[in-house]
């Protein structure tokens, strides 16, 4: 089968369930189906269970994954050298834990902070040997990067899923911080008193914008929580409302 015609799956791999969306290619690029699968162990074996003829592209549970964002400094030239620099911030800030890690550092402009991801080691290396896995995305930059151009000037992007919140400040064409956070089932009246937190602990730094992604019902979302005025990103463009179960997967 040529590459041009072979179909390519979008998986969200979560503790719980994978999040499927196939997409048929041809002519034009179209999402022929989606499904959500409940998995009681082990999220890599089913997935390995169920990959057929299909170019993958593996989107990881914030669960998953831990962020960093490191500030701009001079004295790093290289990209060898922001891997120390972020290898360095994971240790500290996760003890050895982080000894084990994938640590990757995003590109950036001169004077731009940069934003580190850290993934188990064996857990990439499992998921890279999966038939026909081309990519492994961090749910955090995948949901942003699918709706970046609606987000604009100082503000907050918060995803949500299934027992986790990740909140990403944003303000001048860069990220300012990046944090998981447990996600209680009250996770929309307690946001207002978390992001105030992270204000709190930033000195004051922060803004009321908040555009929000989450697979949850947010039709009775009010527009605004506490001093928080909330837009409401969760349905990625092009995309219907009866697809929030399988959001993950979608772009």
């Amino acid at each position: 089968m040529s590459p041009l015609w072979k179909d390519e799956l979008r998986i969200g791999l979560c503790p719980g369930r994978l999040v499927l969306a196939r997409y048929a290619r041809g002519l034009t690029r179209r999402l022929a189906g989606r499904e959500v699968i409940p998995v009681s162990d082990d999220p890599v074996r089913s997935l390995l269970e169920r990959v057929g003829k299909a170019d993958l592209t593996v989107v990881l549970s914030n669960h998953y994954v831990r962020y960093g964002v490191l500030p701009w400094t001079a004295t790093l030239r290289s990209q060898e050298e922001w891997l120390a620099y972020a290898r360095h911030h994971f240790s500290s800030t996760y003890g050895a834990v982080a000894a084990d890690w994938k640590v990757h550092v995003s590109t950036a402009g001169r004077r731009r902070a940069r934003i580190a991801c850290a993934i188990d080691a064996t857990l990439l290396a499992r998921l890279r040997e999966v038939p026909g896995v081309r990519s492994v995305q961090p749910y955090f930059m995948s949901a942003f990067n699918t709706r970046r151009n609606a987000v604009s000037g100082e503000a907050w992007f918060v995803l949500h899923e299934p027992g986790r919140l990740t909140l990403g400040l944003a303000s001048r064409g860069e990220w300012r911080l990046v944090r998981n956070r447990q996600a209680p089932s009250s996770w929309r009246e307690s946001l207002p008193d978390l992001l105030e937190r992270e204000v709190a602990a930033r000195d004051g730094e922060g803004t009321d914008r908040v555009f929000l992604c989450t697979e949850d019902d947010t039709r009775d979302l009010p527009a605004q929580v506490g001093r928080y005025r909330i837009t409401d990103l969760s349905v990625a463009p092009g995309a219907s409302l009866d697809s929030r179960a399988a959001l993950m997967a979608l772009n």
